[in-house]
């Protein structure tokens, strides 16, 4: 049994040294791997390298220096052999082991010095060991690492060259999916730099802007480090380190250390800088030092990043502190973290990155674009809009919404839609359940609250679009000139651009049903859409009259009204000769006039009814609700003109329908309508602190209420001590109501003076809940004022 295994071994190591002879590589130490190969030695070096500094250095090692050596790989492997030998394949230098219960040095049998080279003890699997090895102390010429690995199936690597085996650039991301990389309209790979503590970069792309790789701890914008290539006016390139503020609403990046000039990236942990500019494509690599001081804007690349893919095709600025807004199809970001080592992947490190949307062969021209909100990406954006010159002709606008309906551009004359001038809407509408969508040329005739289909769709084709996760997006190319000047505007020609999406529900092939209060924007200024240049939101031009609408009604209902019915309702004990009438009709007065102002207010800044019935129902009750109240309030007042003296037969009606059925009635569906108003300006800000304002002044307003209306009937009714005098609780609350001025003609029961009145035991209770009510209101209205006002909510 023994002389078997024997003859077995002998055979094995016959086998095995075969094989090196017959693949001209070093047998030196090879005996080592015990095993021998379980299949023959494949071509190729398996997805194994030796990383060291050492093969930077001319003669692969500085006399007598010490360096770290890493045999790494892209799978696991479980055995080795690692020497260094000089040019007669003599073993040279000293190993020292740093994981003793993996790895040994050895003498190879004798056949070299000691500790001339390392080889493993056991059988475990990893995919790094590191060793450190000391240079000859004299001058023996080149020196080159030999390692042979046994992988994790079995499979033998013998004899592999460490100068000849350089790990290789691996693709991060390929645009558009499966190009070369030399055809690619973007392409980002890396490598493993011969030192550990550095990773290689590679871009290069169709553009003539700037191509950058982002590194980041989430999947957004904001607090990430950016390497990027970038073509400076003066047709060089220049690699920037660049980093991403944290303030997402920027649309700016910075340089890294605005105290490092941006050429010195050497102090920036960059190396090896090489560029190209050739053909319409620009391409740099340099080398990158992993782990940096600045760790506010460097990502270390030994953590996990998710990557961003960004490009600008046709930036041409070359700006030196940042660099210009990418465009709509990027950046595209890893679905997953990566961590730039070499722990077990070198093949695609992110292959969710190659995923993207339309890449146009050539990629052209961008001339502007618009988002919402300012300096979104990708999803995030509830709208998106690009335009593009495509030849000298036409022009191709990409757009795409948070929603499953609609979206579209318009060029106005003016900043209104359906203004003094015609609106020219260039859209895309699904159809229903989203199969498919369709260009639509459709026009916002003058004056007119709704839209149309142009009569001539000439001009308006659809390149592509889609509807996906609830987005629609499409590309529409347009005529810059259709020749219908009555229904297009020449695209040559400046106007206010309209941005704006809805919903399907409500739409048919015809028309763009509501968009919403929220879902619509207005650029600043008019420009050409064939003009280079950005389109900036400017502020709606109806918003001062709704602010001023709003602040106007809450004051004139949450204040004047309330405290005018709060002095009716509760302290007309307190002041017995007539001081809460004056307070009420002076209040209410003002309410009266101030709401009549607000009416005027809105209907002038929204030149008339703004959009009603289902497409706008919030719109349309808070109209519906605001005509009731107004008609009322001014009915009210003329219904007090016509009133019967106290004690008349009829004034309880008149009590009934002037305090009750008018006036509670009013004064609740005001405090419902100021609600809602505000509400629907939140809508159209997206801020709501002022409507929660509201809702905590209301709740206030009613706890008063039902306060003093629960103490006013226990006083009146149970607590009848309350009143000073026996026979006061005996007369009727009619006797109190309101005071009269009297006239000499006592026969006048109109204007006969009031019986003699004293003031209750708890007038000064009513007094002070009379001023502290109207004075909390007031601090709550004026806050919410200052913000409606001021728009910083």
């Amino acid at each position: 049994m023994a002389l078997a295994k024997m003859k077995l071994l002998l055979t094995c190591l016959a086998v095995f040294t075969a094989a090196l002879v017959a693949k001209g590589d070093h047998v030196l130490c090879s005996n080592l791997l015990t095993h021998g190969p379980s299949t023959p030695s494949p071509e190729g070096n398996g997805g194994f390298y030796i990383v060291s500094t050492a093969l930077d250095q001319p003669l692969g090692y500085g006399i007598g220096i010490s360096y770290s050596v890493f045999l790494v790989g892209q799978r696991a492997f479980t055995e080795f052999t690692v020497v260094a030998q000089d040019g007669a394949e003599a073993a040279q230098g000293n190993w020292l082991v740093l994981d003793m219960a993996k790895s040994t040095t050895t003498d190879c049998n004798a056949t070299v010095p000691e500790s001339a080279a390392v080889t493993s003890l056991s059988n475990a699997a990893v995919v790094q060991e590191e060793f450190l090895w000391t240079a000859p102390s004299t001058d023996v010429g080149p020196i080159t690492f030999i390692y042979s690995v046994v992988g994790e199936n079995g499979t033998t690597y013998i004899g592999l060259n460490a100068t000849a085996n350089r790990p290789p650039f691996q693709s991060l991301a390929s645009i558009p999916e499966g190009c070369q990389p030399e055809e690619c309209d973007y392409h980002a790979a890396w490598r493993q730099n011969n030192d550990i503590d550095f990773a290689d970069f590679l871009l290069q792309g169709k553009v003539q802007g700037w191509l950058a790789l982002g590194l980041s701890e989430d999947q957004l914008m904001g607090g990430d480090d950016v390497l990027a290539c970038q073509l400076d006016s003066n047709g060089t390139v220049n690699v920037k380190d660049t980093f991403n503020i944290q303030d997402r609403t920027n649309r700016n990046n910075f340089i890294d250390d605005p105290n490092v000039e941006d050429h010195d990236l050497a102090s920036q942990g960059i190396l090896n800088v090489e560029t190209a500019n050739t053909d319409g494509r620009i391409s740099c690599s340099f080398t990158r030092q992993k782990s940096q001081s600045n760790a506010l804007q460097d990502q270390d690349l030994n953590q996990p990043s998710y990557l961003l893919f960004g490009l600008d095709p046709d930036d041409t600025a070359g700006a030196s502190d940042h660099l210009s807004y990418h465009n709509s199809i990027t950046p595209i970001v890893s679905t997953e973290q990566v961590t730039f080592v070499l722990n077990g992947t070198f093949t695609d490190l992110v292959p969710a990155a190659r995923t993207g949307t339309i890449f146009p062969p050539p990629a052209l021209p961008r001339l502007g674009s618009y988002r919402q909100p300012e300096g979104c990406v990708g999803d995030a954006c509830n709208y998106l809009a690009e335009w593009f010159m495509d030849g000298s002709d036409n022009i191709v606008f990409r757009m795409t919404a948070a929603t499953s309906g609609w979206v579209a551009i318009g060029l106005s004359g003016d900043n209104r839609m359906s203004g003094a001038e015609f609106d020219d809407v260039i859209a895309c509408q699904a159809e229903v359940g989203g199969a498919s969508v369709n260009a639509k040329d459709m026009i916002n005739p003058t004056g007119a609250r709704a839209n149309a289909l142009d009569t001539d769709q000439s001009g308006t084709t659809l390149v592509e679009g889609e509807v996906s996760n609830g987005r629609i997006s499409c590309s529409v190319r347009r005529a810059i000139s259709t020749g219908d000047t009555s229904q297009d505007r020449p695209l040559n020609q400046a106007a206010f651009f309209l941005f704006a999406y809805g919903s399907a529900q409500g739409g048919t092939s015809d028309i763009l049903n509501y968009h919403g209060v929220a879902n619509r924007f207005v650029s600043g200024s008019p420009q050409a859409a064939t003009a280079s240049g950005d389109a900036t939101e400017a502020s709606d031009p109806t918003q001062p009259y709704i602010q001023a609408h709003g602040i106007l009604m809450i004051w004139a209902w949450v204040f004047l009204a309330a405290t005018g019915i709060f002095y009716a309702r509760y302290t007309r004990p307190a002041f017995v000769t007539g001081q809460w009438f004056e307070v009420h009709r002076a209040f209410l007065t003002a309410s009266v006039v101030l709401t009549d102002i607000s009416f005027i207010v809105i209907f002038v800044g929204l030149q008339g009814f703004l959009e009603f019935g289902a497409v706008n129902p919030l719109g349309s009750a808070h109209f519906i609700i605001g005509v009731i109240v107004v008609t009322f309030q001014i009915y009210n007042p003329i219904i007090a003109a016509f009133r019967c003296p106290p004690g008349a037969k009829l004034r309880p009606i008149f009590d009934v329908i002037h305090g009750i059925l008018v006036g509670t009635v009013v004064e609740l569906l005001s405090f419902v309508n100021c609600a809602l108003g505000v509400w629907l300006f939140a809508l159209r800000t997206q801020r709501t602190a002022p409507f929660y304002l509201i809702v905590v002044t209301l709740i206030i307003l009613i706890a008063f209420e039902v306060g003093m209306g629960i103490y006013h009937f226990v006083a009146k009714y149970i607590v009848s001590s309350l009143s000073s005098a026996p026979e006061e609780s005996k007369k009727t609350e009619v006797e109190m109501r309101e005071l009269e001025t009297p006239e000499p003609d006592k026969k006048d029961s109109k204007s006969a003076p009031p019986p003699k009145k004293v003031p209750s035991k708890d007038a000064k209770f009513r007094m002070l809940m009379g001023i502290i009510y109207p004075a909390v209101i007031f601090l709550f209205l004026l806050l919410i004022t200052v913000l409606i006002a001021v728009g910083q909510y």
